[in-house]
């Protein structure tokens, strides 16, 4: 629920930066590409509101969309919106390959098999060149979540994004 993180935004508004917590329907009730579309409509609802391309972040499943908001085609989705909506991101300890997630107990609620879980995984989307992505994890999560942040790194700035990495204590 945003209300659970609206206080995220407090630092930011001191700073002039505007902020928006969006929330989402959780898996089981929806797939997670019914997610990914929610977060897209969230996204084309503030350009339209405010006319201002967007940053995005999010953390473990916010990671995840992020990184599926900066490596959507916005302009082949919504015409009128500009190729770049979304043009940076900063995903933490995000997940961005789900095929791992398959045969673990949580599957019984993402409901993935191996097509869809590759479709709606941002490590295997093409990225427009330029793009941003920052995808940093702490010292202290598992070698997955790692392994994930230096894979989407390493495989988007073969696509020419501009991709960083970095592990904090």
């Amino acid at each position: 629920d945003p209300s659970s993180f609206s206080h995220m935004a407090r630092g930011l508004n001191e700073r002039g930066v505007a902020a928006a917590v969006v929330g989402y329907d959780l898996c089981p009730i929806v797939t997670v590409g019914d997610i990914i579309e929610q977060i897209r409509r969230a996204c084309v609802f503030l350009w339209l509101r405010f006319g201002r391309r967007l940053m995005v972040s999010g953390h473990s499943a916010g990671g995840h969309l992020a990184a599926a908001m900066v490596a959507t085609d916005w302009h082949a989705l919504y015409p009128k919106a500009p190729p770049d909506l979304v043009p940076a991101g900063y995903a933490i300890s995000g997940v961005f390959d789900l095929t791992p997630l398959i045969g673990l107990s949580m599957n019984q609620d993402l409901r993935l098999d191996a097509e869809e879980a590759r479709r709606v995984s941002p490590l295997f989307w093409p990225v427009a060149p330029g793009r941003v992505l920052d995808a940093v994890v702490g010292d202290l999560e598992s070698r997955e979540f790692k392994r994930q942040s230096r894979t989407i790194v390493e495989a988007w700035r073969k696509g020419l994004a501009q991709t960083g990495h970095q592990e904090f204590p």
